[in-house]
């Protein structure tokens, strides 16, 4: 019986998203690309935020393409939800600074981690498209 809950609880997937638990050095580099090294095997992968999220009127949204040629000073933070378990690896949150339509900038951000997955050492969008 305990052999069986042990290994039900191996099989069981993360929640959908949640790279940050098992990814660490996130970085956001030239034009929206994230970066983050990933278990298992450490190496770094790659994701281009362009293609997923865009700027609607002063606010970053998804899905959508294009935000960083309307935002700037981009920020990646880590997200405090008082969970003991995120600790060591919270959540990763992505912030910047976007146009609205009367070109008065506007701070935005999004939970990165609803819609980044690391599959197999790589991170991947798994949000809506």
């Amino acid at each position: 019986m305990i052999l069986v809950i042990m290994l039900l609880l191996i099989l069981i997937p993360l929640e959908a998203g949640q790279f940050s638990k098992t990814c660490y050095n996130v970085r956001l580099w030239y034009h929206g690309e994230l970066w983050a090294n990933c278990e298992p095997s450490g190496q770094s992968s790659k994701i281009p935020l362009d293609n997923y999220v865009s700027n609607d009127n002063g606010e970053m949204v998804v899905p959508g393409n294009g935000f960083s040629q309307y935002c700037y000073l981009f920020q990646i933070f880590d997200i405090n939800t008082n969970n003991p378990e995120d600790a060591l690896r919270p959540p990763k949150g992505l912030g910047a600074w976007c146009k609205n339509e009367h070109n008065k900038d506007e701070w935005s951000s999004i939970v990165l981690d609803d819609y980044i997955e690391n599959i197999d050492g790589n991170i991947q969008w798994t949000g809506p498209i």
